[in-house]
């Protein structure tokens, strides 16, 4: 028994109701994914709550040390613009106060040029450094140029790095973190360096703040939305200043080679961060005017003493409270995805005022956790919901879809290629009429369509047919005997770039005179076939009248002229030689110069008088010029098919290049066979290699003479 045949009310039913199953599911889908995508988004407002929340505290403590370093150093410059002498005891008192004022600090210093303090040491500098307690360590660098202790790498303070870049810059700046031995082992500091000027305006000291970095962990360790969440801080060079996950030391590594989240064993890319979208999300703007109450508790007391220059702790509380209510200097970028070998991530990240990131990196499961037991319900749910429908809904379609049987056998048929059968007809008017309708209009556009194409290949193939006679009837017009003696060899050949063109070569020998014409019609096509027709039967008809190479130039150039309204011409090269004496007798009418190969040196172009192409002016008055030939002198005659040949990427052939191949006839080793046969295909070979698959985009003619 063969295979049972569905019937078409069974597949359409199934169809309907696959499509509502789909659009039943789709609902679902989508009704989840809100649900999910209002409990992610909360979730991730808190995660970047929190981690807005570390940026402002962490950038407040940085825009605390560079506020107050200002004050600071902007008192010192009013008492050097006063030419105050402050003694040692006095800088110590600065750094120890500032070095108090905020918290993590490492220290402060002011290190001096050299001389710039005591003119008998060319090293100076001061440095307070609070140790446990209220303890404050003081530590001197006095010394002599020649000191063998300030030539160690770590007390040259001239060459290090903070030291260098204030000088250079002439600019408060943050020096990138870097690792320092301290009394209690190894830490990691930030330091900010502000040069200091003289009343001239010259740079005699840099003031240096030490900032521990230490606290960030401890402040990273409370950005903690999920259990395995993980926030780091990477420079702009995306190495680690501090990652609570790393191995070791937390500023070790960098974001590329080292996890930043548990259980993750691939990282994110360069191109990943690179390519993030950030968006300004507002900018501190400090004004001084604001701070008044700051400096003045900062300010130098000019009357008695200079030690009075401090910073107070009320001026710290200030400070703090302004920096607190601004708006934090971040960009932000809210979230993205991070595919990981066994799991995916989200990280948040934001980018601080100093270039560097802070970023939160979560387990996409820990994310959505909540989200998928509510999944499985709706899922459990939609599919006992699509069963129940499926059965239900393809009983009702099977009992309504009975009349449209005839329908899809008729619509069968049409596919089988018999569009003329007669379709059945409806008699309910709704949706299956309306196709009913659409395939008869269908059906009718169909056969007017194929009746038309068949006239129109009818007629292409007619033209196609006449240009290919009219092709023959061309080539058979050009001469095709060429006259081959021991005193003198021709060849000429042509070939359009369309089925016709509108290049033309003639010659005849008469009483050991050869008379030889080449021309190039502008345009290509049937127009130009025509118009090279008639200058041919114009040539043959003037050439038999022994007339001087200027008057048939002039008479074909006034029958062009008379005779065409369409304002075409054509450009041609005329030549009477004399076979006994090699005298040439010859007529450029705005042809391309042809090349003359005597028996020995180089070829080279024939210069010619300049004279007008034919069917441009009717008065024109050509001029024939002389030319005495040696015996076994080639002339190359060529239309600018040749020189302007081109290959895909529109480099052409060109003059040059045509010279340099008529060069290679001299030399035995590289020239073709010396026939001007052999030449003419040579050349017609090397302008083929030389554009490849491009398209030939103009007649090629080529006329070789062998005296």
């Amino acid at each position: 028994m063969g295979k049972r045949k569905k019937s078409f009310a069974g597949r359409l039913s199934l169809k309907i109701v696959l499509a509502t199953s789909l659009l039943f599911l789709t609902s679902l889908l989508v009704m989840s994914a809100f649900i999910a995508i209002l409990t992610v988004v909360q979730s991730l407002e808190t995660a970047k709550a929190q981690l807005e929340k570390s940026t402002r505290q962490i950038e407040s403590v940085f825009q605390n040390v560079e506020l107050l370093t200002q004050i600071t150093a902007k008192n010192l410059q009013l008492l050097y613009e006063k030419d105050e002498q402050l003694s040692q005891k006095t800088y110590f008192k600065i750094t120890r106060d500032l070095a108090r004022s905020f918290d993590y600090s490492k220290g402060c210093g002011i290190y001096f040029e050299p001389y710039a303090f005591d003119k008998e040491h060319y090293f100076s500098g001061f440095y307070s450094m609070p140790t446990q307690g209220d303890t404050i360590t003081y530590i001197q660098a006095i010394g002599a140029k020649d000191d063998p202790e300030f030539q160690k790498p770590n007390t040259y303070y001239f060459g290090i790095e903070w030291y260098k870049k204030a000088k250079e810059s002439g600019k408060p700046q943050w020096i990138a973190p870097y690792v320092e031995d301290g009394l209690d082992g190894e830490w990691s500091v930030y330091t900010y360096a502000y040069p200091l000027r003289n009343k001239n305006g010259e740079i005699f000291a840099v003031m240096v703040v030490d900032l521990s970095l230490e606290w960030l962990e401890e402040e990273l360790n409370s950005i903690r939305p999920y259990h395995d969440s993980n926030a780091l801080i990477v420079d702009e060079n995306y190495n680690y200043i501090c990652n609570p996950l790393s191995k070791g030391r937390n500023w070790e590594g960098s974001l590329f080679d080292t996890p930043f989240i548990s259980g993750q064993t691939k990282m994110l890319t360069k191109e990943e961060i690179k390519d993030f979208q950030w968006t300004e999300m507002g900018s501190i703007e400090l004004n001084m005017n604001k701070h008044e109450d700051i400096e003045r508790s900062m300010e130098y007391d000019g009357d008695k003493d200079t030690n009075n220059l401090s910073i107070g702790t009320d001026s710290t509380k200030s400070l703090t409270s302004v920096l607190s209510n601004d708006s934090t200097r971040t960009k932000r970028v809210d979230w993205i995805w991070h595919e990981d070998y066994k799991d995916s991530s989200i990280c948040i990240i934001q980018s601080m005022s100093n270039n560097w990131l802070i970023m939160m990196a979560s387990k996409v499961t820990s994310v959505f956790w909540p989200i998928f037991g509510l999944l499985y319900c709706l899922g459990f749910v939609a599919v006992i919901g699509l069963i129940t429908l499926f059965f239900v809904n393809k009983r009702i379609i099977h009992r309504h879809t009975r009349p449209l049987v005839d329908f899809a056998c008729a619509a069968s048929k049409i596919t089988e290629g018999k569009f003329d059968i007669k379709l059945p007809e409806m008699e309910i008017n709704d949706e299956v009429a309306e196709m009913h309708n659409a395939l008869k209009s269908m059906q009718t556009a169909v056969i007017d369509h194929i009746a038309k194409l068949k006239a129109t290949m009818s007629e292409k193939e007619r033209l196609s047919s006449e240009l290919n006679i009219a092709h023959n009837i061309q080539m058979q017009m050009l001469t095709n005997v060429f006259p081959n003696s021991n005193r003198l060899e021709m060849y000429a050949y042509l070939r359009p770039a369309k089925e016709v063109g509108g290049d033309l070569y003639d010659c005849y020998l008469n009483n050991n005179e050869l008379s030889f014409i080449l021309g190039d019609v502008s345009g290509k096509g049937v127009p130009a076939a025509l118009l090279m027709a008639t200058i041919q039967n114009s040539f043959r008809i003037l050439g038999h009248m022994q007339l001087d190479a200027d008057t048939l130039m002039g008479r074909i150039n006034k029958s062009l002229c008379s005779s065409n309204n369409s304002g075409m011409f054509a450009t041609m090269f005329y030549g009477h030689l004399n076979v006994d004496d090699g005298s040439l007798t010859y007529c450029n009418a705005g042809h391309n110069p042809i090349v003359v190969i005597p028996p020995t040196g180089d070829a080279y172009f024939l210069k010619a008088r300049p004279n007008l192409a034919c069917g441009v002016l009717d008065s024109f008055d050509f001029q024939a010029e002389q030319l005495t030939l040696e015996r076994g002198t080639r002339l190359i005659i060529y239309s600018d098919g040749v020189t302007e040949a081109e290959r895909n990427d529109r480099t052409q052939f060109g003059e040059e290049r045509l010279l340099h191949w008529a060069h290679t006839l001299n030399q035995p080793e590289e020239s073709p066979s010396s026939t001007p046969k052999a030449i003419v295909e040579n050349l017609f070979a090397n302008v083929r290699s030389f554009i490849g698959d491009a398209e030939q985009n103009d007649d090629i003619t080529i006329m070789c003479i062998k005296y």
